[in-house]
């Protein structure tokens, strides 16, 4: 099964073309995630038996926004999605507080799934696609129970405690030129 972090994976795509200058004019990433090559990469020769995404939404949801998870959906990918929050949060470089937008509930939500699926034996392989350090007790119940985890995220964002749990590492750097599609113009 995979496990994609949806906001993880989203900020380290972001990061990784900024760093290599795939942004347009606007700062936007040049470039498109292909979930169907992402997917059919990851798994390799293993058999998938679901693939899921987990991402926070807001309240009303943004059309685009639905549009994308709508498009997983179709592809057979079970999405999960928790309301985003908002919040004051202090800045300690301005020295004030700040109204923000945070996610709250969608690492608890993939680590859940992760374990209960686990336990449940429906997986041998759970392919995890973050970097984030939250998950290191989740996948070290896992192991404990006989099974594999692959850790998939940009090199620059993988914590290291997750890279000595890891039972595999995927570094999304070596997989852009596979996953990528040119943006859609419009």
């Amino acid at each position: 099964m995979i496990f994609i972090d949806g906001s993880n994976l989203f900020l380290g795509w972001r990061t990784y073309c900024q760093k290599k200058g795939l942004l347009d004019k606007n700062g936007k990433v040049a470039m498109r995630i292909s979930y169907h090559r992402l997917i059919d990469t990851l798994k390799g020769d293993t058999e998938l038996i679901r693939p899921y995404y987990f991402d926070a939404i807001k309240d009303p949801p943004e059309p685009l926004k639905l549009n994308f998870l709508d498009t997983l959906r179709e592809m057979g990918i079970n999405v999960e999605t928790k309301l985003l929050r908002t919040g004051k949060r202090f800045c300690p470089v301005c020295k004030k507080s700040h109204e923000i937008e945070f996610q709250k509930g969608v690492d608890v939500s993939l680590a859940t799934h992760l374990l209960s699926l686990a336990f449940e034996g429906a997986y041998d392989i759970g392919i995890v696609l973050s970097g984030d350090a939250d998950y290191c007790t989740a996948i070290e119940y896992i192991k404990r129970k006989g099974k594999r985890v692959w850790v998939v995220c940009f090199r620059d964002s993988l914590a290291k405690e997750l890279r000595q749990i890891a039972d595999k590492i995927i570094y999304l750097d070596d997989l852009v030129n596979v996953v990528a599609l040119p943006k859609e113009k419009g």
